[in-house]
């Protein structure tokens, strides 16, 4: 059933029954939270709220997206190992989301008057909570204990951020990979608590992403930690070590932070980093304001496609493109040959969605860069800041945002803002599309098939290798094949060495699709000449919307 809310024309209404949808799922998980209080069950909520703000923030409902963002905190510090939620807190939770769905509809019904008395009530319904929940007492075992003085409060801070800075090195250092995932969240939320106690927004927001990247992404957890914890050692030591002049005063309120090649005079410049991920890569420093990046993931086979020189990952239901900081320097984009899986960044560029390879080589944790002079007659890209010396070299300093907008721009073919994958809208334009099934089980092949068919494509089969071949021989309207790796006669990868010499099978695209799961099967699939390589049972919503991706791109 849909809603008939008298929606405003330029609000979609799937957002409307989405963003309704889900503060349902908030609503019913308040009304468990007396009697059956989980930190798994909060740290849900925080997902769903994330997932309100997320949404708001594409249709421009900023007052929505605010409050959202103001309930995922308050879910966040209630998500802390042995949090007291009584019936008081409860309450104003409820309250507070209903007030947020009142608000939502309001708005989005063009209801000025109403949505102002509504964002007052919820308004002051929120700073309550927002009182409450900080008074609430942080777990005894979340964090370092320190016997200090009375009167004593700022040194509590800095001795118990230091210790916490000083215990997450260690857990990186000694944890075992079984048991890393969860250290690491123990101590993310440790310093989310910092972040709001001590009002400092960048631990905040280095919390916020490493705690949904460890949960989305576990196996990337040794570099997402190595990340936090030179995120937060930067942030924190840039409000807790002023910079001192020559004159024995204070500057650190007085340094600006540099532009990219804004200012060309023969002063020298200082960009403070206490908000930025820094770390070199490829000959050059790198830096990326922390709220920019979303998550951090290290991709699965089957998230990845390569298709006409460039990659996409398939993310949250989109595709959205992706780059690796190297190549947005030489303008290339080229499969990788690294045999190891590479940690990705999910960017986030106002309305645009990218991700980036880092290709970190180290991590930066200084609290600021000397930009030194350069003379007028050199010409940099306005997305440098200049030169800085690291390691006795001479760096480039880059703007990361600065460069991927530059690239986004240059390439407007490339959607970076991919819309979730509607196979309905798909079936009409498939139905002159042709994809060839190679499998050596019947039973494999009908299943792909009726995944296919049921969105407009037409079907063509093959046993193994050779069989494709004399298909595609034959059916020159072929556009896409779907190959297995494990066949008699000719395997999955006998047939893309074919397929490479023989310059009409050549450009076809394949996408390989197999139970092997190991990397090795993928990157030589892909120095093969796969466009990408997807592992059975597959996601179908994320198989189609790459297939579809694909034949676009082809054609």
């Amino acid at each position: 059933m849909v809603l008939d809310l008298g929606i405003k024309s330029n609000i979609n209404p799937e957002f409307v029954q989405e963003a309704l949808g889900l503060l349902q799922q908030i609503h019913n998980g308040l009304l468990e939270l007396p009697n059956n209080y989980s930190p798994g069950k909060m740290r849900t909520l925080v997902r769903v709220a994330q997932l309100i703000k997320d949404v708001s923030a594409q249709v421009d409902l900023a007052d929505i997206q605010n409050l959202a963002y103001r309930l995922e905190k308050i879910f966040r510090l209630l998500s802390l190992e042995n949090q007291i939620i009584d019936a008081n807190i409860t309450a104003l939770l409820i309250e507070a989301n209903e007030n947020l769905g009142l608000l939502l509809i309001a708005q989005i019904q063009g209801k000025t008057d109403d949505a102002v008395n509504l964002l007052a009530k919820t308004d002051s319904v929120f700073a309550n909570l927002e009182t409450r929940n900080y008074q609430q007492p942080i777990a005894a075992n979340s964090l370092p204990k320190l016997n200090v003085e009375p009167g004593l409060s700022h040194l509590v801070d800095t001795a118990e951020v230091t210790q916490a800075l000083n215990n997450l090195e260690m857990i990186l250092a000694q944890s075992e990979a079984d048991n890393l995932v969860e250290k690491l969240k123990l101590a993310a939320n440790v310093f989310l608590s910092f972040g709001d106690r001590l009002k400092i927004t960048e631990f905040v927001a280095i919390a916020q992403v490493a705690i949904a990247s460890l949960e989305n992404s576990p196996k990337a957890a040794p570099t997402i930690g190595r990340i936090a914890l030179a995120g937060w050692r930067t942030a924190y030591e840039g409000i807790s070590k002023p910079v001192i002049s020559s004159n024995g005063k204070s500057i650190n309120s007085a340094i600006a932070i540099v532009k990219p090649n804004s200012d060309r005079s023969n002063q020298p410049k200082t960009l403070k980093t206490s908000q930025l991920f820094v770390w070199t890569a490829s000959g050059n420093i790198f830096t990326i304001n922390s709220n920019n990046v979303k998550e951090i993931l290290v991709a699965q086979a089957d998230q990845l496609i390569y298709s006409q020189q460039q990659w996409f990952l398939h993310w949250q239901g989109k595709i959205i493109p992706t780059y690796g900081v190297s190549q947005l320097l030489n303008a290339e984009n080229l499969p990788p040959e690294k045999t190891q899986p590479e940690p990705i960044f999910i960017i986030s560029l106002g309305q645009q969605i990218i991700a980036l390879q880092p290709q970190i080589q180290s991590l930066i944790a200084e609290l600021e860069l000397p930009i030194q002079p350069v003379p007028a007659s050199v010409k940099l890209p306005s997305y440098v800041y200049g030169l800085t010396t690291w390691k006795d070299k001479p760096l480039q300093v880059i703007d990361l945002a600065a460069l991927l907008s530059e690239t986004v721009a240059q390439n407007p073919d490339i959607s970076a803002n991919a819309n979730l994958f509607n196979p309905t809208d798909t079936a009409t334009a498939n139905r002159e599309s042709t994809v060839l099934i190679v499998d050596d089980s019947n039973s494999v092949r009908h299943l792909i098939s009726m995944t296919l068919q049921k969105v407009g494509y037409k079907i063509l089969h093959a046993q193994d290798g050779q069989e494709a071949i004399a298909q595609l021989q034959q059916n020159s309207q072929v556009q896409l094949v779907i190959c297995d790796v494990e066949m008699p006669n000719m395997n999955g990868f006998e047939f893309l060495s074919y397929r490479l010499k023989e310059q009409f099978l050549s450009t076809i695209p394949v996408v390989m699709l197999s139970s092997c799961t190991t990397n090795n099967h993928r990157l030589l699939a892909m120095q093969l000449g796969a466009t990408t390589y997807f592992t059975k049972p597959y996601i179908e919503q994320e198989f189609l919307a790459a297939i579809k991706l694909i034949i676009e791109h082809k054609g």
